[in-house]
């Protein structure tokens, strides 16, 4: 319902905004401290409307972040996936290299609205599956930087790629040693209005 009620709201600022941005996110996650699981790559979407006025970008969107773990302990295989959804609101500021190629650095916020944890053990041959719906009150309002660059093809269609570090805690009331950080690499298509 998450994913209907975003698609809606992003459908209608799309036409309020100068540039469309779709693609995928090759989100992971940064742990506060030493943790025995490893996380890993989780691909997922990204889709936003920006407005420009000047040097300044302002937009807003969603995306999909989260991580994969698979570990192997004393004869335990553990494979896992988390997703989390954000609606996302940033500022950016954008520096112009060449005609068809900038630069931008800026801050971006996040609003968690829920998410899904998967996990399937196998031991001896027998495989067992888990999962549970992560809900939004259990997020963190997630804030980081987003530093990246575009290179646009013709005056309509161009292509980003951009990196997002998250400074806040994923999860609510979580100690922070145990907490973990976003991070991603975003792959991109623009297309200007």
């Amino acid at each position: 319902m998450n994913l209907i009620i975003m698609l809606s709201l992003f459908l209608s600022l799309s036409y309020a905004g100068n540039i469309f941005v779709g693609g995928v996110n090759l989100a992971n996650v940064s742990p506060n401290s030493e943790q025995e699981v490893d996380p890993n790559i989780k691909v997922g979407v990204t889709v936003s409307a920006e407005n420009i006025s000047g040097n300044l970008r302002v937009g807003i969107g969603y995306t999909q972040r989260g991580y994969t773990m698979k570990e192997s302990i004393d004869g335990i295989l553990a494979m896992g996936a988390t997703t989390l959804n954000y609606l996302n609101i940033y500022t950016l500021y954008t520096y112009s290299i060449q005609n068809n190629l900038s630069v931008f650095g800026g801050i971006q916020g996040g609003l968690g609205l829920g998410g899904k944890f998967e996990m399937e053990m196998e031991f001896d041959g027998v495989s067992m599956d888990f999962d549970d719906d992560i809900e939004s009150d259990d997020m963190s309002f997630d804030y980081g930087v987003l530093v990246g660059g575009d290179y646009m093809i013709n005056d309509k269609m161009g292509m980003r790629c951009s990196y997002y570090h998250g400074f806040a805690n994923i999860i609510e009331d979580q100690d922070s040693d145990d907490n973990l950080r976003n991070t991603g690499v975003q792959l991109a298509l623009l297309y200007k209005l």
